[in-house]
């Protein structure tokens, strides 16, 4: 009787444990560097969209995540440092994957993290410039992107790039720094 009572007490403990991970995983902080895209956090103050951006938009820290792109932009893209009046700091994974008549793309000072595969496939994009506060370009972030010729960091960039983040970009030629 004695083992059997030690046994229950060990295993409802362990799914006490298990339960206390899973709830404190949802709790899902704004700035983890190691959140896989984020899906399971709902932004405090819904979705913004400006333009050919949609944003998930958080109110206590005054960020916003591009979270969603209308696939037919195209040319010269600048992605702008504020949407809705929340400062850009990450665009989340996939986003703008497929986007295949971007040619030129500026990321403003102020985003932090490029996620996993969010420009994968871009095969027009020829020319991209990061700001200085980029500390991430995720794995397989511009994957594909078989026109990519020149990729531009600022002498302060101290970005962390992932596994290859730039994997089948055939085209390149100069990586400024």
């Amino acid at each position: 009787m004695r083992n059997i009572t030690k046994r229950l007490l060990i295993m409802f403990t362990v799914i006490l444990v298990c339960l206390t991970v899973c709830i404190g995983a949802a709790a899902c902080p704004i700035d983890h560097p190691y959140l896989e895209e984020a899906e399971e956090c709902y932004p405090d103050e819904g979705y913004v969209v400006d333009g050919y951006f949609e944003a998930d938009c958080y109110k206590a820290s005054n960020e916003c995540w591009i979270s969603k792109v209308d696939k037919s932009i195209s040319g010269d893209v600048v992605i702008p440092a504020t949407i809705g009046g929340y400062k850009v700091t990450k665009i989340k994974g996939g986003v703008f994957a497929e986007c295949i008549n971007i040619e030129k793309l500026t990321i403003p000072d102020g985003v932090k993290e490029i996620g996993r595969r969010a420009f994968r496939n871009c095969t027009g994009l020829k020319s991209v410039t990061f700001p200085g506060s980029l500390t991430i370009i995720d794995e397989h972030a511009f994957r594909n992107c078989t026109s990519l010729e020149n990729i531009t960091f600022p002498d302060s960039s101290k970005a962390t790039i992932g596994y290859m983040a730039f994997a089948s970009c055939t085209a390149l030629k100069s990586i400024a720094i």
